[in-house]
């Protein structure tokens, strides 16, 4: 049996950890016992053993990210430990396939606990209108594989993060309900839902983490996720994200060092890097470029950066899309140009 009150926030205390054995406070570093007097509707179903590690995340985290990213993701995990969305951000696991997003996500949905998580996509939050309800009372929405259509909008998604007050939201067939988001946002996507013009407010609540390993063949594990969610390793989780949550607390912002302007850039690359190449290597010109050259800097481009290259009929059809236009030499040869545009 459970109660339900729509619109009611139990769970506001952000300086204890309600756990299966105890509740975690995070002033005093120690467990206290389950009190009947402090009520709250998310309990995290991982047991407290100050003892406990866990190599086998520790490992498996080092082996599907960037070394700089491992803290960064720490300190999401015990973020989303807590009721707190002071700070305004969200994480993207980036990457083509077979390189640990969904497992991670996976684990990580493991260790909070499905009743305390939605899985709603960032498309969902803004088109359906019943998607916001499921994150009511949430710690975290965890989506993976987002899709590759454009988002046109995105100010649910700016609303969800900001931090700045209640959210109206429905359920079907019933009564429209508000409530203070408390789910913080993870999603996983092979190319990043393209987004119209600079909205610096979209682009600034983003953490974007590359997952650059392949893992096929007898290099996959296909009982990792079983390995990692264990009671001990998640256990140990616990002890090792409970320094990275204190540790951001205390700064205010995640040991995270791009700078928005990177984080733009490697959001255009892995959403439509035809037009992060454009706006990167073309300028406009009284001259103009062959499409052979054009193409032959475009491939560059992309292996530089570790980007498949689009087929060249695709490349054609995106840059025209941009803006340019298609010509002919004026020799008499068949030779095609891009018009009044010169590649650096």
């Amino acid at each position: 049996m459970s109660l339900i009150i729509w619109g009611f926030n139990y769970n506001h205390d952000t300086k204890r950890i309600n756990l299966l054995n105890g509740v975690y406070n995070l002033e005093t570093d120690k467990l206290e016992e389950h009190n009947p007097s402090n009520i709250s509707i998310v309990q995290i179903p991982v047991t407290y053993d100050p003892e406990a590690v866990c190599p086998k995340i520790e490992q498996f985290m080092e082996d599907v990210l960037r070394p700089e990213d491992v803290a960064v993701m720490y300190e999401f995990i015990g973020y989303c430990l807590i009721p707190d969305t002071r700070i305004e951000k969200s994480v993207m696991l980036l990457g083509k396939g077979a390189n640990g997003k969904s497992v991670l996500l996976s684990m990580f949905g493991e260790f909070l606990g499905d009743q305390n998580t939605s899985c709603e996509s960032l498309h969902m939050l803004e088109k359906d209108p019943y998607s916001l309800a499921e994150l009511y009372g949430k710690h975290a929405n965890i989506f993976p594989d987002l899709a590759s259509s454009a988002l046109y909008e995105h100010s649910s998604f700016k609303m969800l993060t900001g931090n700045d007050g209640w959210i109206r939201a429905q359920r079907k067939f019933e009564h429209p309900f508000k409530f203070k988001n408390t789910a913080r946002m993870i999603f996983s996507a092979n190319d990043l839902p393209p987004v119209p013009g600079n909205d610096f407010a979209y682009f600034r609540r983003w953490i974007l983490l590359a997952f650059p390993n392949q893992f096929v063949g007898d290099n996959c594990d296909g009982d990792i996720l079983a390995k990692i969610t264990t009671e001990d390793e998640l256990s140990g989780l616990l002890n090792l994200v409970r320094p990275a949550l204190k540790r951001l607390l205390e700064i205010g912002e995640y040991s995270y060092d791009r700078s928005l302007e990177q984080v733009m850039q490697m959001y255009r690359i892995n959403s439509d890097h035809i037009a992060a190449f454009a706006d990167e290597c073309v300028v406009f010109s009284e001259s103009a470029t062959t499409k052979g050259v054009m193409l032959n800097k475009y491939t560059d481009w992309c292996k530089g950066r570790g980007i498949k290259p689009q087929h060249e009929n695709v490349f054609a059809k995106r840059f025209k899309k941009l803006g340019y236009i298609s010509g002919r030499e004026p020799t008499g040869k068949r030779v095609t140009t891009w018009e009044n545009c010169v590649c650096f």
